[in-house]
Order: C-alpha cells, then sequence, then structure tokens
C-alpha cells in the first residue's frame, strides 16, 4: 500500500497539478511530501523512507537519472515512479534499465497516473506509459546521448550549426562532430530530412 509519497518536480505549478491528482488517485495517503530539486529529494528520502518517489528527469541541480542511482544507492529497493516531459529515447532507455517502477509522461491523462500507481505498489510490477513504449519500440536500436539530443533539437528548428554553437557554448567542430553522428544515427542526410523523420515519429506517438 501507498501510504507515504515523495515526489521530486522543480516547476511549483506542477508541483500543485501533480499534488492534487495525488490525493485524489490515493485515498488513504498518509504523507506526500514534495521537493524542488534533487537535493532536498535526497535528504527527504534518507530522514523518511517514503514508500515511493517519484521523479522528473529535468531537475535544476543534477539529472534526474543521477537523482534515482543515488536513492537506489539508500535502499536498493526503494520503488521510483519517473513522470516526466522527457523524450529522449536514450535517457527514458536508461531510466528503465536502471529499475524503476514505472515511467510517465506528463502529458498523459490522470487515469494513467492511478494506472501507474497501482503498478507501482506490486514489488515487481512495471508501468511503462503507451506513448513512452511506443517511443522506445521505434527508436529502439538508436541511442542519442543528452548532448546530441539536445544538438538535435537545435537542428530541427533550422538553427546552423554556428548558431547552434553559439547557443550552447561549444567549439563549432564540436557541433559538427555530433551532428554527423546524429544524422548517421538517424539514416538521413540533412537538418530537413531529419526534422521530418522525428517529427514523423512524435506523429506516430499521439
Amino acid at each position: 500500500m501507498l501510504t507515504d509519497i515523495l515526489a521530486c518536480e522543480d516547476h511549483p505549478f506542477l508541483q500543485i497539478g501533480l499534488k492534487a491528482s495525488l490525493l485524489a488517485s490515493i485515498p488513504d495517503l498518509k504523507s506526500l511530501r514534495l521537493a524542488g530539486n534533487g537535493a532536498d529529494a535526497l535528504r527527504l528520502a534518507r530522514e523518511k523512507r517514503p514508500d515511493l518517489v517519484i521523479v522528473d528527469l529535468g531537475l535544476p541541480d543534477m539529472s534526474g537519472l543521477d537523482l534515482i542511482l543515488r536513492l537506489k544507492e539508500l535502499w536498493s529497493g526503494i520503488r521510483i515512479l519517473v513522470v516526466t516531459s522527457c523524450d529522449n529515447p536514450s535517457i527514458l532507455r536508461q531510466a528503465r534499465k536502471i529499475g524503476v517502477a514505472g515511467i510517465l509522461q506528463k502529458s498523459s491523462p490522470p487515469e494513467l497516473l492511478v494506472h501507474a500507481l497501482e503498478i507501482a505498489k506490486l514489488k515487481d510490477g512495471v508501468f511503462l506509459d503507451p506513448a513512452v513504449r511506443r517511443l522506445l519500440q521505434e527508436h529502439e536500436d538508436i541511442e542519442f546521448t543528452a548532448r546530441e539530443f539536445e544538438i538535435l533539437q537545435e537542428i530541427i528548428q533550422g538553427r546552423s550549426n554556428q548558431q547552434i554553437a553559439d547557443k550552447l557554448h561549444c567549439a563549432l567542430t564540436t557541433v559538427r562532430f555530433h551532428r554527423a553522428n546524429i544524422l548517421q544515427k538517424a539514416n538521413v542526410r540533412s537538418g530537413a530530412e531529419l526534422a521530418a523523420w522525428f517529427t514523423r515519429g512524435q506523429s506516430q506517438r499521439h
């Protein structure tokens, strides 16, 4: 039974929505603590040992993956549910490999949160949002690093290598190197083809 939950979400507005959803979904919930960053989440997890920790992969002080790993160092059996807007298949796949209890997209309807929480109660249960499952299946053999995915996002918006280098504060040669790897992994020849490939994948997930 889930009676004590810790949720790590850095956006106050989203904290309010998540809190309301959890209170509505779990009648027996006795304690719900909110953390705005990874450091606070680790401190609260260490002090309170909640039944479940909800983690956003985009945090201000550390990556969500780092937080998950550090939580598991506290005690290996901790149940962690990822609730995120991340659509990088490599990062989502890493979260799954680490051993989370589920991955849910923030854009998913409330009933999916209820379903995810029901599965999270089970010792070996793992919930995958249907949109996440399709994304991982579609990009089963494609692994983008976090930096590659960051540059991919800039390429599909039509930015030049120099513009990307200026925005990300890195060398032009670095952008060129990552761009070549990205195009090769996606099996396309240009930024326009990459944008079409990415958009096609997005439309198939919705």
